[in-house]
């Protein structure tokens, strides 16, 4: 059974698509493509996570816009694979997260995308809203990746791991037996640096961290970002780029009084910093290896700061078992939409806070 799984970042920079082959509850990994995000789009995609309340209109028209760009993408995929559109059991779409506020008295996250459209375009089924499934039943509708890295694990012959994600967001999972598996979303990973490279430098990135490399940390700053509330409450939490915004940035006093190499050297010991502290406050284990994924395994300066940080620990990508670093997150939304059609619920107990187990999302019927 072949399923397909859309994923775009919190930095909203590309189309990620992704197909994978399940034979006997074994995932294999076909092929995927990424399609660069128009930067029009992009932009509005930005401003629309910085507001705090979104224009319905608004909201729908780019909604139309992304599902355009998402048909785009399964369209190159399918024929990439000479495919029909019959050998695709479903479709996996997360969305774009616009808004994510499960701390609110009426928790609710928003993932722009249109379900119904992409299913009728294409003619597959498509399987979305995992994250609202998850808090229907009390979590925090995120992390969703870490039972996914469990099964990874254990298809690898894994009983443990510990798995970092260095997208927008750095989360973590910690895998061991049902009950002691965790995850967590840390804090920003690229965010705030991508904000920071596109606001100064036109860039979507800071490619492979050489702008952080020419700056100096400011102590004083990363002190005051380290004492945001967010990095001292307990797992499960979440989190997402309408929190670490450029909002957030601006927040910081005196900032414009910095040079800007050095806000960007700054912010990404912010990342490495937050992640250390974690793992030394959260995680049982103090050595062993950490598999990273995720766009920020390119971003060198920040792995050789991680290793300088987290010297006990021997930090590979998770190619090195067999799982490729630039896709991992598109599989998750193959599998989740296989979990979906074989009616298998996922335990999020541990990670999200769920009362109990779920099939996450909600199917759209293809024409």
């Amino acid at each position: 059974m072949i399923f397909f799984g859309i994923n775009t970042g919190t930095s909203a920079d590309a189309i990620d698509c992704v197909a994978c082959d399940y034979t006997d509850g074994k995932q294999h990994f076909l092929d995927a493509i990424s399609l660069a995000m128009p930067r029009p789009l992009q932009n509005r995609i930005v401003d629309a996570v910085e507001q705090v309340t979104l224009d319905f209109e608004d909201a729908i028209n780019l909604s139309r816009a992304l599902t355009k760009c998402y048909i785009e993408a399964a369209e190159v995929l399918l024929k990439k694979l000479r495919c029909s559109p019959s050998q695709v059991t479903a479709i996996g779409l997360h969305g774009q997260t616009i808004h994510h506020r499960p701390d609110y008295s009426t928790p609710y996250t928003v993932q722009l995308g249109d379900a119904e459209l992409l299913a009728s375009q294409l003619g597959i089924d498509v399987v979305d809203r995992f994250r609202q499934t998850d808090i229907s039943v009390g979590g925090q509708g995120a992390p969703l990746i870490p039972v996914y890295h469990n099964y990874l694990a254990r298809c690898a012959g894994h009983e443990t791991a510990l798995f970092i994600n260095l997208g927008g967001i750095a989360n973590i999972t910690q895998c061991g037996t049902k009950s002691h598996l965790k995850g967590w979303d840390i804090g920003p990973a690229n965010a705030l640096m991508d904000l920071w490279s596109q606001r100064n430098l036109n860039q979507p990135f800071d490619d492979q961290g050489q702008w952080a490399r020419s700056g100096k940390v400011m102590p004083e700053l990363l002190d005051l970002w380290l004492r945001d509330p967010y990095f001292t409450l307990e797992p499960p939490k979440s989190t997402g780029r309408d929190y670490f915004s450029n909002a957030w940035l601006e927040g910081t006093k005196n900032i414009d009084q910095y040079k800007t190499e050095d806000i960007q050297a700054s912010l990404c010991a912010l990342t490495v910093r937050s992640i250390e502290l974690d793992i030394r406050r959260h995680v049982k284990e103090k050595h062993g290896v950490i598999y990273i994924y995720g766009k920020g395994v390119h971003n060198t300066f920040l792995l050789e700061q991680m290793k300088q940080y987290l010297p006990s620990f021997d930090i590979q990508t998770t190619d090195t078992i067999g799982i490729s670093a630039e896709w991992l997150e598109g599989g998750l939304f193959a599998w989740l939409a296989y979990c979906y059609k074989q009616r298998i619920a996922s335990d999020f107990r541990h990670v999200t806070g769920a009362k109990k187990t779920a099939v996450l999302g909600a199917c759209c019927i293809g024409s």
